[in-house]
């Protein structure tokens, strides 16, 4: 199934020639890794005024509108073998504006699966962050603190992988309200001195999903510096996209996405909505949960849970306009007997 990238209709910008031909230039080969870079490095760029033709242009035709009409083209494969630190240094150096300083943000849309990235700047060195990350508690502890997920327990699982027993369900009693169990196999992919992978996967998700994915990537940068790439994705059964799309029509007909689609007779930007946006949401809340995770590690270990609900809470504030859904008050004391139900279960029988 090839995959979309879903740009704004406005006219043609006088650099996007030049944009493709340097791209073209740049890169040699033909992986869906890279095509995931170039459609997030040509996220802002203008859509074309007429269908693409020239064949130097082919790559940059497939990711943007064609002909203004608001049609989706579909993504080519682009050029393979970018580093982690490559395709951030591209996105820095090229148009696209990031969501934060250092946070760069895309997601895709097809008909039965929905996807979001983060590509990030991380002002700690790689062997601290990696430290952390791979380990299976961490990630659980990490989970915990997405607003839909009440509960986390690692457990064992064959091979290389852990198995992490989650409870999900919405803050506030709603249509979906009702708690929902979710199984995610937790595995390393690779760790060495310059990269970090795990999966975390489960064949069925909550509400109709299945194929639910988040994937975890770091890599050095500069010295006291690492890169992060975090991609969020799930495929929908027919019943499941049923329920996504009237959860999107209704409690969240008001909620909007972090892309940019359009903009209104008055000028202002029109955010992505409906179900890509709910995948860009929940995109951006497991990034603030790894960094504000990492954020608390030189606190003393008693004090960690407490301040990464903090954190994480200001730092989903700053992106008010997508993240906000419940108080300050509400979500730290929610938060915060979430975390003690849990440490309470991991306790041995004899200390509970």
């Amino acid at each position: 199934m090839e995959r979309a990238v879903h740009l704004g209709k406005n006219p043609v910008h006088p650099d996007v020639h030049a944009t493709a031909q340097r791209g073209l230039r740049r890169l040699n080969g033909g992986s869906r890794a890279a095509a995931d870079d170039t459609a997030m490095h040509t996220r802002s760029l203008p859509a074309v005024g007429a269908p693409c033709r020239r064949s130097m242009l082919r790559w940059l035709c497939a990711l943007v509108l064609c002909g203004g009409t608001g049609a989706v083209c579909a993504a080519a494969p682009a050029p393979a073998g970018l580093t982690l630190a490559q395709r951030y240094a591209a996105l820095v150096s090229g148009p696209a504006r990031p969501l934060a300083p250092g946070v760069y943000l895309e997601s895709a849309e097809e008909a039965q699966r929905a996807r979001g990235e983060v590509l990030a700047r991380l002002d700690l060195p790689y062997a601290t962050a990696a430290a952390v990350l791979a380990d299976a508690q961490a990630w659980c502890r990490l989970l915990m603190l997405h607003p839909n997920i009440k509960h986390c327990l690692p457990g064992t699982g064959g091979g290389q992988g852990v198995l992490l027993d989650l409870t999900m369900a919405a803050q506030r009693d709603g249509l979906f309200g009702q708690e929902h169990p979710l199984q995610l196999s937790w595995t390393t992919v690779a760790r060495n001195a310059s990269h970090l992978a795990v999966e975390l996967m489960a064949e069925r998700g909550p509400m109709g999903t299945r194929d639910y994915r988040i994937g975890f990537e770091l890599a050095p940068l500069e010295a006291g510096a690492s890169v992060m790439r975090l991609v969020y994705s799930s495929a929908f059964t027919a019943a499941g996209l049923w329920m996504a799309q009237a959860y999107v029509a209704t409690v969240a007909r008001h909620r909007v996405g972090f892309t940019v689609v359009d903009t209104d007779a008055e000028g202002r930007p029109v955010h992505v909505r409906g179900v890509r946006a709910a995948i860009e949401r929940n995109t951006m809340r497991f990034h603030l949960a790894v960094q504000s995770w990492l954020a608390v590690q030189p606190q003393p270990p008693e004090q960690r849970v407490a301040r990464a609900i903090e954190t994480w809470f200001d730092a989903s504030e700053r992106h008010a306009a997508q993240l906000h859904e419940v108080e300050r008050e509400e979500y730290v004391a929610r938060k915060t007997a979430e975390f003690a139900r849990g440490a309470d279960q991991e306790a041995p029988p004899g200390r509970r």
